[in-house]
């Protein structure tokens, strides 16, 4: 059994196909990705203070390899989401960190996609460039709560 351990709470998983990758993202802002395969094989194990909140049969930790803030964007009405938890600031000022509702990612960890409570979904790339925004896909009426390839992962299909 693994654990990854967060200091805010998870809303969304992704697994790749192959095991190895795993994507989480919650409440906090952040997308983190986990190499399972080190963790599984035993190379991280939890601290006795990381263990403490968690189930005592849980010793081994989820390795993160990288991590990523859930970049948003104001609404042009000029209200903010209740999701915000950085306000903006500087040269940032268009821009916040959001809620992570959703993520999917590609089958071999290629690039994944994080839907958000403005209705934003982002495409990035995970195994390079990690975190790096290649597009948004923007105005959907509501929080992207669930994202799913397709088969042939030429599409996606959302759930707000």
């Amino acid at each position: 059994m693994a654990a990854a351990p967060h200091s805010a709470q998870i809303h969304a998983l992704a697994l790749s196909l192959d095991g190895q990758t795993l994507l989480t993202g919650g409440s906090d802002g952040y997308v983190r990705k986990y190499d399972v395969h080190a963790t599984m094989n035993g190379k991280t194990m939890l601290t006795q203070n990381v263990r403490h909140g968690f189930v005592e049969g849980i010793t081994r930790g989820g390795t993160l390899t990288a991590f990523w803030p859930h970049e948003e964007h104001f609404p042009t009405n000029g209200s903010t989401s209740s999701s915000v938890l950085n306000p903006p600031s500087g040269p940032e000022k268009d821009r916040l960190i959001g809620v992570v509702h959703s993520l999917a990612i590609q089958q071999d960890a290629l690039w994944g996609l994080s839907g958000s409570e403005s209705g934003n979904i982002h495409l990035y790339g995970v195994r390079h460039d990690p975190g790096v925004t290649r597009h948004v896909f923007r105005k959907h009426k509501g929080a992207v709560s669930a994202l799913a390839l397709t088969q042939d992962e030429t599409n996606f299909e959302f759930g707000v």
